[in-house]
């Protein structure tokens, strides 16, 4: 039987995602039901400039205190007595990978209501993983029948998350001293995923840009007949999750492992 044996920062982090559990983000909003009835506060519940305090505003205040991914939006509208009531909830997965970053919502309501929202939304997560530097994902559209009425209106939810594939760099000047490079690369501190790339006068270094960070960066360095045998036995260990192995001028033997 196989033991694994985990590091100290593995035990707090799988201790942290039991004691952070899921999180519903909800509100409740009313409006006065009559032939005056203000429609566009009724789904503004959801966001609009127009309400201090909205579902878009609460999501994104929660969003800043802690690592959550969204994973589900639901909402409803109906009549009670004298007053409409717009219900909305988000639930927050606890995420420290990839996490949610910004959440936004657009939405029409009465005439005309599909066209326009579909106008509003033509290209907006596009420019959202755009102005935002990450990857936007649309929950909806939801079309939504305020039950006791015959009004409608449509809406969509926008979550933006890191992403995944973006990636930090930095250029390490080097004078062909292997010693020397290994210091300058531990000085970046813990990188994940690591691509180094040769360039005449020094490397770009290229890592992935994540929540969660390796526990230890190692350097091993040997001449290119020993290489492969202290990259197999490097492999042997349980704790590499990634190993890099790549050329730089004449030193021909740098290996790089990452744990935790």
């Amino acid at each position: 039987m196989k033991r694994f044996i985990i590091t100290e920062e593995e035990r707090k982090h799988i201790k942290s995602l039991y004691e952070q559990s899921n999180v519903v983000v909800s509100i409740s909003g009313e409006q006065p039901y009559s032939n005056g009835t203000d429609w566009d506060l009724v789904h503004g519940i959801l966001g609009s400039k127009r309400i201090d305090d909205d579902l878009e505003e609460r999501v994104g205040i929660k969003l800043k205190e802690g690592s959550y991914r969204v994973t589900d939006v639901k909402v409803s509208s109906y009549v009670k007595g004298d007053k409409v009531i717009t219900n909305g909830s988000v639930t927050l997965v606890p995420d420290n990978q990839n996490p949610d970053i910004a959440f936004t919502t657009r939405g029409s309501i009465g005439g005309d209501y599909s066209q326009r929202h579909d106008g509003q939304v033509s290209g907006l997560s596009d420019r959202l993983s755009t102005y935002y530097k990450g990857a936007s994902r649309q929950f909806g559209p939801f079309e939504v029948t305020v039950q006791g009425t015959n009004v409608k209106y449509k809406q969509s939810f926008f979550a933006i998350s890191k992403n995944p594939n973006q990636k930090n760099k930095k250029e390490i000047l080097h004078n062909g001293n292997p010693t020397q490079f290994s210091t300058d690369l531990k000085n970046l501190g813990l990188i994940y995923n690591p691509e180094i790339k040769f360039r005449p006068g020094g490397v770009i270094v290229s890592y992935d840009a994540k929540g969660e960070k390796p526990t230890s960066l190692s350097f091993i360095y040997s001449n290119a007949g020993e290489k492969q045998k202290v990259l197999d036995k490097v492999k042997q260990s349980n704790t590499i999750l990634n190993t890099v192995d790549y050329k730089i001028n004449e030193f021909d033997g740098y290996i790089i492992t990452i744990s935790r």
